[in-house]
């Protein structure tokens, strides 16, 4: 079984994996580039994950919602903003996975040795041209 899907669906959130209901999109920039800086700096070993396309209800119990095709189009590049934003680089990679049917988004962050990590310049929307 893949090691994407297999954190899909076995993790819980915790300092290592997040869980996000929907995906970032182009309004999301900014929270997602706090959220990989949060996870960079956990005090965690190994590869740091974001998911996005499930949700965990009050009782902790996961809800797979999926998300949007339109978000695996690569549009933002949210990567790019990762590499100009953040600083020392953090390795990030994004795939989309399939859990119940439904597609999910997930962030592999690598394992970060080089803390801590901050951002190189604030990202603002009129800062930054968005694509598309």
């Amino acid at each position: 079984m893949n090691r994407l899907l297999k954190t899909a669906q076995a993790a819980t959130p915790c300092a290592q994996v997040q869980f996000c209901r929907d995906a970032y999109g182009k309004q999301g920039i900014r929270r997602f580039l706090r959220d990989v800086l949060a996870l960079a700096n956990a005090d965690v070993e190994g590869t740091r994950y974001i998911v996005t396309g499930i949700n965990f209800d009050s009782n902790n119990k996961r809800q797979v919602v999926g998300i949007d095709a339109a978000d695996f189009s690569g549009n933002p590049a949210y990567q790019s903003f990762v590499t100009d934003f953040i600083e020392p680089p953090v390795k990030i990679r994004y795939e989309c996975v399939t859990v119940d049917d439904l597609p999910i988004g997930i962030y592999e962050i690598g394992d970060c040795r080089d803390k801590p990590y901050m951002m190189r310049a604030d990202y603002s929307d009129e800062a930054m041209p968005m694509q598309g």
